[in-house]
């Protein structure tokens, strides 16, 4: 992926202006700085806005010529407050990969199988408010992005946030 002198945000005070550089494949990247400007770099790649100028390339390919639903097989957000179903933990995973052994092995790749086995209905439990925790939370989370195989992952500021579950 590759953000080429982008210019976002208003015009006479932009969040990304002229802004450029590379995401690798497989590696590990940090976006820190301003908070407009880091939330800027999300919206553009998840399409959620559009550029003023400037070009973005995911695999050699325009983000224009993109599906949106494209674009969320590639990108994996994890967002500052989680969001999930008012539903069990399966469930909720099960979106993401309908075999159960591949949601376990994930879980315990995590290493949080044990911790979801010890709630009340293990992987059944409906996740809401009070019965899993924001760690927990935050974790499944993760778990979703890598059932999902996305190759790139987005993360907002996650530490000392609240969750919400829908």
């Amino acid at each position: 992926s590759l953000l080429d002198n982008v210019l976002y945000g208003n015009k006479k005070k932009p969040y990304l202006n002229n802004v450029s550089f590379n995401i690798v494949n497989k590696s590990f990247n940090i976006l820190n700085g301003d908070t407009k400007a880091c939330k800027g770099v999300f919206d553009l790649l998840l399409k959620y806005n559009e550029k003023h100028s400037g070009e973005i390339y995911i695999d050699n390919v325009e983000i224009k010529d993109y599906s949106v639903n494209n674009i969320s097989n590639i990108i994996g957000y994890i967002m500052e407050k989680p969001i999930f179903f008012n539903k069990s933990i399966k469930d909720n995973l099960m979106l993401f990969d309908s075999n159960f052994e591949n949601i376990m092995s994930v879980c315990e790749r995590l290493k949080i199988n044990n911790k979801i086995l010890e709630l009340p209905d293990g992987y059944n439990t409906i996740i809401k408010s009070g019965v899993v925790d924001d760690d927990l939370l935050y974790m499944l989370s993760i778990a979703k992005i890598f059932l999902k195989n996305s190759r790139i992952i987005l993360i907002e500021d996650i530490f000392d946030k609240q969750c919400e579950v829908l």
